[in-house]
């Protein structure tokens, strides 16, 4: 039987009861649709951001695992945040910027100077993206702890927080990233969406929510604030717009929240509203929320985190971390080299539009070049992503050799197909890069990463490890004060 004021079936389910809130209001209706035969679930009458909220809301005993690897992916990102400090983009918003970055403010600015929450946030969370080097998380499809963190350290800067509410949010927002990107991957990413620009910082709005103390219902409507303010497309990849994603959705997180406070609400009902982001931003495709679960198990224990190892689009990571165990086993070298195949996904092959790069932000995108070192060398680091190493005329030799073919089938491996000029042929093929829960960086290759880091911002060795130090205790610190001078006063 059908209900007369909507036309919608009565059976009831969290779709068919969201179609007739979303449905328009009719009158004349000859008998009574409610109440319904039983009372519905919580999961079945509350809108994905409200079932969201109130978990977010709650006290949680995350657990050690969880804070350990909250503390590893925060660290990471400061470091990252530091690196690029002086990158051209970063230098171009401060100058942009400039008259709002001053002696005074609540929240500490990278390259120096103080500012209202929402610009340090721009301008640092623009930093720790600016490398690429920074991590990735898989039901995002983003680098979402270039948003979270930055996100975070701004609210942090403008109230009482310990080190311990500081991860307690870190946690919470990267469920909420989880959370969101699960509802719309991976036709939101396929679609040509920068989700670092668009699911993380929705996501990030809770964290930021969780570290102001909002309520649930508060919390909830920040992130549907977040929505309004979601953007960003992959065409910008290689171009300084790219890594402004991560500032702006970082920004929004932080601004969404201060909506949500003074009381500004957005619609609940927003991620699968009939004109709502999945059904806008992910067409319809996405598989949505009403089976999606929250924090069981968290998702940085079940999905983890993926450091980057080197500082590139980690779309070419499966093929580099080929390529060196490949020259490992046989031996050859770059003058050994007839052709590479590198077979990937579609989102993969669609992130590496440049085969002959002209500068730092294209050759980060560009497998030729990637592959190109790899044969030359054995690591990637940050100093190969400069002018002069683009224009090495041994890289740019090279470039020609390497070609990628699409593989459009679900869940399927990279492949590596190496032909040397003796005619034979070498395979391999990865479905995790290392960094990975399945191949997790050593204690070692954290460290190691994060004094690279420090070295490419100008900070001496000393003054990097007594900045380690500190960071590994933040779960520990009572406040922030001495967090934020040992990472924005050296």
């Amino acid at each position: 039987m059908q209900d007369c004021c909507t036309g919608y079936g009565r059976t009831i389910g969290a779709v068919s009861l969201r179609r007739r809130i979303n449905a328009p209001f009719r009158t004349g209706c000859s008998r009574r649709s409610w109440p319904l035969r039983r009372k519905p679930t919580l999961t079945e009458i509350e809108a994905p951001l409200e079932r969201f909220g109130a978990w977010a809301a709650t006290t949680h005993d995350f657990g050690a695992e969880a804070r350990d690897g909250a503390v590893d992916a925060i660290i990471d990102t400061i470091d990252c945040m530091l690196a690029g400090a002086n990158d051209p983009v970063v230098s171009g918003l401060r100058a942009a910027f400039a008259d709002e970055i001053g002696a005074s403010g609540p929240a500490p600015v990278v390259g120096g100077g103080l500012a209202a929450p929402g610009r340090a946030a721009l301008i640092n969370g623009t930093s720790a993206h600016a490398l690429d080097f920074d991590d990735n998380f898989r039901p995002a499809r983003a680098h979402v702890s270039a948003v979270l963190v930055p996100a975070l350290l701004a609210t942090a800067a403008s109230r009482p927080v310990s080190g311990r509410a500081l991860v307690d949010a870190y946690i919470v927002g990267l469920e909420a990233q989880a959370f969101v990107g699960r509802g719309v991957n991976n036709a939101h990413n396929l679609a040509g969406w920068h989700p670092t620009g668009t699911v993380a910082g929705i996501g990030a709005a809770a964290g930021v929510s969780r570290l102001m103390g909002l309520d649930a219902g508060t919390l909830a409507a920040a992130m549907a604030n977040a929505v309004s303010a979601a953007a960003g497309v992959k065409a910008q990849f290689g171009t300084a717009m790219k890594p402004v994603h991560a500032g702006l959705a970082a920004r929004n997180a932080v601004e969404a929240a201060q909506l949500a406070a003074a009381g500004i609400h957005g619609n609940p009902a927003i991620l699968d509203h009939a004109l709502g982001f999945r059904a806008l931003y992910g067409g319809g495709d996405g598989p949505g929320w009403d089976a999606a679960t929250i924090g069981a198990p968290l998702a940085i224990l079940g999905d983890g985190l993926v450091p980057k190892l080197y500082p590139c689009c980690g779309s070419t990571h499966y093929a580099l971390d080929m390529v060196f165990a490949l020259r490992q086993q046989h031996g050859f070298a770059a003058d050994d080299v007839a052709s590479v195949q590198v077979e990937l996904g579609r989102a993969n092959h669609a992130n590496l539009p440049y085969g002959a790069p002209q500068d730092a932000m294209q050759a980060r995108f560009s497998m030729p070049y990637c592959i190109a070192l790899a044969l030359l060398q054995d690591h990637l680091g940050l100093e190969d992503f400069t002018p002069a190493a683009i224009a090495r005329p041994e890289v740019r030799a090279l470039l020609p050799l390497t070609t990628m073919v699409i593989n459009t089938a679900e869940g399927m491996p990279h492949r590596v197909t190496l032909t040397l000029r003796s005619g034979a042929v070498l395979h391999a093929e990865r479905s995790e890069v290392r960094g990975s829960l399945i191949e997790p960086f050593s204690e070692a290759e954290k460290q190691r990463k994060f004094m690279s880091c420090l070295a490419w911002a100008g900070v001496t060795p000393t003054t990097a490890s007594a900045l380690h130090a500190t960071l590994r205790n933040i779960d520990a610190a009572g406040d922030m004060t001495a967090l934020f001078a040992a990472i924005f006063d050296h």
